[in-house]
Order: C-alpha cells, then structure tokens, then sequence
C-alpha cells in the first residue's frame, strides 16, 4: 500500500513495489471513469433525442379517417408528434407523411381516426414529454459526477506527488 508521502526527499525512490502500486491505482480509477462514461454516454444520447424540434403548428382537416391533411404548417411535424387541439382524440399521433415536402403542409397518416374540420393543430415532436430522465435517475448521476471528479483530484494529486519525488530522486540524496 502506498504510504504517505513526506516532503522530506529519500535517497532511493520508488521504493520497492512503490511504483507499480501507484499505476495499480491510476489504472484502476481509469477503469471507473471508463464503465462511468459509457453510462454518461448512453445518459446523453437519450437527452439529445429527447431534444428535439419544438412543436409545430398548423390548420388540419379529416373526413372520419386516418387521413389528415395539412395547411400553413408552421415548423416542422414529426413521425411521432402527438397532435392536439379543439376535438382531436387523446393520444393520437403522427406516423407517416404520405405527401407534400418532409414535415411541411401535406398529407399524414394519423394512428387512430378523427374527424376535425380546418382545425389549428399543434404537433409535439418525440411522442409528448420525454421519460428521460426520470426522477430517480438523479442520484445516480449525481453520484456518478461526485465520484468522477474525486477520481480527478486523485489522481492529480498521484501525478503531483510522483513528480515531486521524481525530482527529488534525481538529485543527490542529503549528507548523512
């Protein structure tokens, strides 16, 4: 085990097993901070999916199908967006466009009939609001940071103290 470091130099450094338990340890933190990051990572690509386009506005009209046709969209509409307004059904979604330019005034088909005439619409992207992250998540990202940044600090403060003592050991050691 590594012991504490005094600011007196030593004659001999690293002592014997001094030098592969201090890379024992930077590896070792490494190693978490790689497992913690592919969690960050996988954390991430689910908030950058979750932020998505703002919704999009735009006047629909359907004849008792699944059918609706679009005008004046303002910003663009989404596979997916839930789409709500006066007289739209609960939970119906947009889940393919079928003509007109991508995400623009056109035609789309809807998951569920409705009957709406030249309603103003609004189209949430990404299915409505995000179950990212939940609330119980938080601790363990907290937790994850706290031990990250505890990871950081030590080994700043290995490497520190290893070049201390690198330099100290090129010199002579003290007069007995």
């Amino acid at each position: 085990m590594l012991q504490r470091l005094s600011a007196t130099p030593t004659a001999v450094w690293p002592t014997d097993g001094e030098a592969s338990e201090l890379q024992a340890v930077v590896w070792a933190q490494m190693v978490v901070i790689h497992d913690q990051a592919a969690v960050i990572d996988e954390f991430q690509a689910v908030l950058d999916a979750a932020q998505v386009t703002p919704p999009a506005t735009g006047v629909g009209n359907s004849t008792g199908t699944n059918v609706l046709t679009l005008t004046g969209v303002v910003g663009k509409v989404k596979i997916g967006a839930v789409i709500t307004g006066t007289g739209v059904p609960a939970g119906l979604t947009i889940i393919a466009q079928t003509a007109g330019s991508a995400g623009a005034s056109g035609t789309y088909t809807t998951s569920a009939v409705s009957t709406l005439g030249n309603i103003a619409l609004t189209f949430t992207p990404g299915g409505g609001t995000s179950p990212w992250p939940p609330q119980t998540d938080a601790p363990d990202l907290l937790t994850i940071s706290q031990q990250q940044t505890t990871i950081m600090r030590t080994q700043n403060s290995l490497m520190s103290q290893y070049v201390d003592l690198l330099n100290s050991s090129s010199t002579a050691p003290p007069p007995p």
